[in-house]
């Protein structure tokens, strides 16, 4: 099967793991007291100055206890390759006018006072949203294979997918908060992650993201078919793209 040509792929379906107020014991993504990775895996890191648990490994030698302990980790290979290049076709096909536009560059006016203020955190790239009650279609496809990794009990995922185009980027930000699904309820984040669906990209290319909580923050190089996730909060940033590809 044809792989997607490099100019046309840098994109990226991102989930965020959201635990309720009142979620079950043990489903709060606090780390097991014991885990076992894969022989060879795990990978130097820091959280907040000190040691922390991450892993890089294959999507086969993966489990829920295992990526619910790290801190941050990758895993690769997480589609069969017929599978991602339909996910890829799918979210290709979302119409231009369908993705939002996220621009936080400029001072915007925000409430009812009439007064500008400027958004905590830089960004821009293309969004679209998968809780939209327009966009379930395409929800229905990508979630079931996060849920057997990602969702614990107790949880639920928040989906979208992003595009990234030169000049594309974000600034230091956790991915903390809560989110909503009805309106009515209140959801913790608790886990970010984020599955590339392009190739051949280099790092200096940009459109990295980079782990600021680690004093060397190092960069994670976009990579076809691979899943980054990390536990939320976490100080991370997306490096503007230098590259006509797209992210």
């Amino acid at each position: 099967m044809c792989m997607p040509q490099a100019r046309e792929g840098l994109w990226f379906a991102a989930v965020v793991l959201a635990v309720a107020a009142a979620a079950l014991p043990g489903a709060t993504g606090a780390p097991p007291s014991k885990i076992v990775l894969p022989a060879g895996s795990a990978f130097n890191c820091k959280t907040k100055g000190r040691p922390g648990t991450c892993a890089k490994m294959d999507r086969k030698d993966a489990s829920w206890s295992v990526i619910d302990a790290l801190d941050i980790g990758v895993l690769s290979n997480y589609l069969q390759e017929s599978q991602a290049q339909t996910f890829l076709k799918a979210i290709k096909e979302i119409p231009n006018d369908d993705r939002v536009k996220i621009d936080n560059k400029e001072t915007r006016k925000y409430g009812n006072n009439g007064k500008a203020y400027k958004a905590s955190v830089d960004m821009s790239y293309e969004y679209y949203d998968l809780q939209h009650q327009d966009h379930l279609s395409l929800r229905r496809l990508l979630e079931p294979v996060f849920t057997d990794l990602f969702q614990g009990p107790g949880q639920k995922l928040s989906m979208f997918v992003g595009k990234y185009s030169e000049g594309s980027y974000v600034t230091a930000h956790t991915d903390g908060g809560v989110v909503t699904f009805d309106g009515t309820d209140r959801y913790e984040r608790k886990r970010a992650f984020l599955l590339y669906l392009n190739e051949e990209w280099e790092m200096s290319e940009g459109g990295l993201f980079t782990d600021e909580e680690d004093a060397g923050k190092p960069g994670y190089t976009p990579g076809w078919n691979t899943v980054l996730h990390f536990r939320v909060p976490r100080w991370h940033l997306v490096t503007p793209v230098k590259s006509p590809k797209t992210r």
